[in-house]
Parts: structure tokens; sequence; C-alpha cells
């Protein structure tokens, strides 16, 4: 099973490959998430595999929070490999998830912008609590004291 896994909801955008176990990734910093050129360099990342869209099983997408205008070109690109590639579907999940580990307890945080923070906490691969909007001063007391 060969995996494709995308991430454009922020600046710092990656592509993962997931296969025989194995998970392979690169980072593109500072692309900006209107900059079409990642289209090329994830045909690039999977040519320097020997791979092609068409030899991949599944398609995932980080779907944030985060840029709306990158979500929404990840997503396209996403259902149109799987549609090329002969796959029903492109998945989705949101992004914040990959940072859930068996065994740890972990609150992951991320900028809203205009003052605002999100946060979710994760106990292993559990949510522990979902995603919330805080002020900064209400962020403190709302990531759980055993979180990482």
């Amino acid at each position: 099973m060969k995996t494709l896994v995308v991430e454009r909801s922020t600046e710092t955008q990656s592509v993962a490959l997931v296969a025989d176990g194995a998970t392979i990734g690169k980072v593109f910093p500072a692309l900006g998430v209107r900059n079409a050129g990642w289209c090329v360099k994830v045909r690039d990342f999977l040519a320097e595999r020997g791979l092609a869209f068409k030899d991949l099983d599944r398609f995932v997408v980080g779907t944030g929070p985060g840029s709306f205008a990158g979500v929404r070109a990840a997503i396209a690109f996403a259902q149109g490999c799987a549609l090329g590639a002969g796959k029903q579907y492109a998945f989705g999940i949101p992004s914040a998830y990959a940072f859930a580990r068996a065994g740890k307890r972990i609150a992951v945080v991320g900028d809203a912008r205009r003052g605002q923070h999100w946060m979710i906490a994760f106990d292993g691969h559990a949510v522990a609590r979902d995603f919330a909007l805080f002020g900064k001063e209400e962020l403190y007391a709302a990531v759980p004291e055993d979180c990482a």
C-alpha cells in the first residue's frame, strides 16, 4: 500500500510517502499557499523514488486548521490524483492529528489570527479535548497540565 500525504494548511508545506511501513517526507518551506509550483514539486518528489501518481493507492490531505486557500488546493489536487489513478477516494484528516502519538499526552496549539489560538489535546491517538478557540490568556489555562 502506497499513500501520498499532502499538507498545505500553513506557509511551510510538506509531502510524505508512506509505503511498506516506512515514511519518507519532504518539506517545502515558505512556498506560500497560493504558489502553483508545489504540484510539480510533489510530482518530482515521487519521480525521485521511481513513482508516478498512478502507482499510488491512497491520497490523504491535511485539512487544517489553517489556510483555506492551501487546504482547498490540496483537496482538489488529491481528488484529481485519485481520479487519474483510478481510485475512488481522497481522504482528509485534521492536520493536528499528525502529532498524536501512542502513549503520549500532547496539546497542539496554532495561531488562528486576530488574537485567537486554537488548541486540541490528545491522549495517545484519542482526542482528550477537541478543537476550541481561545484568547492568549485563556489558552494557558486551557492546556491540560499533563500535556507536553
